[in-house]
């Protein structure tokens, strides 16, 4: 089995000279299902315009490709592991009636990163799940980071969720799916976000049941949206209307998408940090 991550000491340096300024800057990266491939294309215009980070917080799908960009794992090795991953991987069911595992979220995420724990990381690292009993958000900044990005990326109904120290943990997203408060609060004086989802219109006219559902949980993300969009400086919006959130298509469409939003969105950023 081929695995992505790499040994500090094997990784390629960077060609791009870092942006030099004075900030510790946040980047909060949403949910989004199949969509959260535009993430890949973010970190491609970071790495190639310099632009660091020194914390990272990851909310579903988001969370696998944080936990990656902290690992060191380029965006051509994600982009690979992205066109790598078949549907059968991740889901093997098709009813809302029985869920598919959640251990397949892991398996992929340990494909990707290894056995690492969020310590091993070169940046620090967070992602958010919500107790299914309590109805509330955890913030996961340690332990096995492939156990805690399937609990984030669980999504209700479609996963089973997973089981962490005796309690029962579903997608973050069901309450905080734009993570920049937890970023911010992770120390960073300025938090940039990307949205997938800047419009939350994937609808549908369908009264299939997981079509319905899938609507239904971009409805109730709508307004888990707003307290990210406070707490974030500069928004990525990459345009992925014409793209499923259930489907794993277009990958190097959606990875071409959120390369240009995000560099649509540098000036900002440099204007904002003072970057030299």
């Amino acid at each position: 089995m081929r695995f992505w991550g790499r040994k500090k000491e094997e990784l390629p340096e960077k060609t791009a000279p870092k942006l030099r300024h004075r900030y510790k800057v946040g980047l909060a990266l949403s949910g989004g299902g199949a969509k959260g491939i535009a993430h890949v294309g973010v970190i491609r215009a970071f790495e190639e315009t310099g632009l660091d980070f020194d914390f990272v917080a990851g909310t579903s799908v988001g969370s696998l490709v944080g936990a990656a960009y902290c690992a060191g794992i380029s965006w051509e090795e994600m982009a690979e592991f992205c066109r790598s991953v078949k549907e059968k991987d991740i889901r093997n069911s098709r009813s809302v009636f029985f869920p598919s595992e959640s251990r397949n979220i892991e398996r992929l995420a340990y494909r990707l990163l290894g056995g690492k724990n969020f310590n091993e990381l070169k940046t620090p690292f967070a992602c958010n799940a919500v107790n299914l009993a309590t109805g509330e958000e955890r913030i996961f900044t340690r332990g096995n980071l492939a156990k805690a990005i399937s609990a984030s990326c669980s999504v209700p109904v479609i996963f089973s969720g997973v089981d962490i120290e005796g309690e029962h943990y579903v997608d973050g997203g069901l309450l905080n799916t734009i993570p920049s408060d937890i970023a911010r609060g992770m120390g960073a004086d300025y938090v940039v976000a990307v949205d997938l989802n800047p419009t939350r219109g994937e609808g549908t006219s369908s009264r299939r049941l997981l079509s319905v559902f899938w609507a239904t949980f971009n409805i109730a993300m709508k307004s888990t949206a707003y307290k990210g969009i406070m707490n974030t400086d500069v928004m990525i919006e990459p345009d992925l209307k014409r793209f499923k959130s259930t489907k794993l298509e277009g990958v190097d469409e959606m990875i071409e998408e959120g390369y240009r939003a995000a560099l649509e969105q540098m000036p900002v950023i440099k204007l904002m940090l003072g970057a030299k």
